[in-house]
């Protein structure tokens, strides 16, 4: 749920609570591409019945992505949410999990899953790809929360995994995210992931 976060890092509000019990996305936009698939669907969530059930298949142009639009760019973000992934892609790929893109629709950062290595959480900023001291294993519910906050020369990412800090990483920019998105909007990346809460 991506919430608004004061300068000092507490959370202030929330823009967006949801565990995907409606049978609609109210809210996201959606990135979907042939032999592709974002829908809620009962029987997979953890808690509750529903969940958003993200997956992209081998097609040329497979992707599969939801994305929430931000009311104004935010320098202080936190997304928390439930994850699981069942499938991952082929070998040098990988699942990502949250992504953040400003205003004009650049990919600020990217916390994702290696495919066919260690299980290990990494976070991509621009050409910059720094690992976590977290592994997730396929098929199993993990709590993930993504923390963007401003610092003294830029910006800081948190990750905290089941509710431990596995990682900071400062940025020498200032970052203001605008849109939040889980899965992938890239091609031609196989996967199967299941989001709540």
């Amino acid at each position: 749920s991506p919430g608004q976060t004061a300068p000092g890092g507490d959370a202030v509000g929330a823009w967006l609570e949801d565990g995907f019990e409606q049978p609609g996305l109210r809210g996201w936009t959606t990135i979907v591409g042939p032999s592709s698939v974002v829908r809620v669907e009962t029987g997979v969530a953890r808690t509750d019945r529903g969940a958003l059930r993200l997956g992209a298949g081998t097609a040329a142009d497979a992707r599969a992505a939801a994305r929430y639009e931000l009311p104004a760019p935010q320098a202080g973000l936190k997304v928390g949410l439930d994850v699981r992934i069942f499938t991952e892609g082929l070998e040098g790929g990988n699942v990502p999990l949250v992504r953040l893109f400003d205003a004009g629709g650049a990919r600020l950062l990217s916390v994702y899953r290696q495919n066919h290595r260690d299980g290990r959480i990494w976070v991509g900023i621009g050409d910059d790809h720094v690992p976590t001291t977290a592994r997730v294993d396929l098929e199993t519910w993990t709590r993930l929360d993504v923390t963007l906050r401003p610092g003294v020369d830029g910006s800081i990412v948190e990750v905290r995994i089941d509710g431990s800090p596995v990682g900071e990483v400062p940025v020498t920019s200032f970052l203001a995210a605008s849109v939040v998105q889980v899965g992938n909007d890239s091609k031609e990346q196989p996967f199967e992931l299941v989001v709540d809460n």
